[in-house]
């Protein structure tokens, strides 16, 4: 029987102009811990690191999951070589985890700080954001992350309902209580990213007032829990299930409401802006960072 205890640290060679395409890949695989170490940034050959629950992946898994590399790796012409997999203990996860990643601005106005980290100096004048993401997906440093948060800054959101799709390590929530927003309501299907939402919340706020935090899909949430009136809605995921979504976001969004949408890459943007505009949502800004794409629209609903 196989030891659910633990975590797999997976690592493979990959080259820096490589990375945007690993990254919406490990999306789609639902794999959010994860790093890139660059040792020597002048040819920008690298390591990508990965780590793993063994209470979800086998070594079954984990050998499908090579095979998925490979053909990744040999349909974008890149070499493939190195797969390598090893065991370690919770403890070696966490230092590990926590090696790669240091504080950073957003924006103009954010700082995201490791929970584990003192505010440094260049913090004091920012809105910071105490960040543990462990597995779930949220540590600001992602293109799609950042953009949400950088059209956040520019919005007033004071007093303001807040719907968080999809909230992962409940980043995007915490901004908007930071930004002022009365309601926030936050949703993910997935157990880990509910409790990391709540624990990160607790980390800013030292308690969950003002936050309702649900389990399960959008579709699910939205009618058991009979969700609605909600000014801002935030949706950070993949470019399939914000497809999936958008028909039923105009249920829950006031008139005039905003819908700020990323995890998309500049090859999806036409498709969802397309499906916006047949549900009454009208562009009000498209923003890019690398090949990754953040659409901000208002809703134009009839009353």
């Amino acid at each position: 029987m196989m030891n659910k205890k633990g975590w797999w640290l997976i690592s493979c060679d990959v080259h820096a102009n490589f990375e945007e395409i690993l990254i919406w890949n490990l999306s789609e695989l639902c794999i959010t811990s994860y790093s890139f170490n660059y040792i020597n940034k002048n040819n920008n050959l690298g390591e990508l690191f990965i780590w793993l629950p063994k209470s979800n992946w086998d070594k079954v898994r984990i050998k499908n999951l090579e095979e998925t590399f490979l053909r990744l790796f040999r349909s974008n012409n890149h070499d493939f070589s190195c797969f390598r997999y090893e065991s370690v203990n919770d403890n070696d996860w966490l230092n590990n985890w926590k090696k790669y990643w240091n504080p950073h601005p957003v924006g103009k106005n954010f700082y995201i700080l490791p929970s584990w980290f003192k505010s440094p100096e260049e913090s004091k004048d920012k809105n910071i954001i105490k960040i543990d993401p462990g597995l779930a997906f949220g540590s600001g440093d992602h293109p799609s992350t950042a953009l949400c948060l950088e059209i956040m800054e520019g919005e007033s959101m004071f007093s303001k309902t807040v719907l968080d799709i999809g909230c992962g390590s409940g980043i995007l929530s915490i901004a908007a209580r930071k930004l002022g927003a009365d309601k926030i309501s936050s949703i993910d299907k997935d157990y880990l990213s509910i409790k990391s939402t709540k624990e990160n919340i607790n980390i800013n706020f030292a308690n969950q007032n003002g936050f309702q935090i649900y389990l399960g899909t959008f579709c699910e949430t939205i009618n058991n829990f009979s969700l609605n009136s909600f000014d801002y809605i935030f949706c950070n995921v993949i470019a399939g299930v914000i497809k999936e979504i958008i028909p039923d976001i105009p249920k829950v969004i006031n008139q005039n409401g905003k819908i700020i949408l990323s995890g998309i890459i500049s090859s999806q943007k036409e498709d969802i802006i397309k499906l916006l505009n047949l549900y009454n949502f009208k562009i009000d800004q498209v923003v890019s960072k690398k090949d990754w794409i953040c659409i901000q629209a208002c809703s134009i609903k009839s009353t």
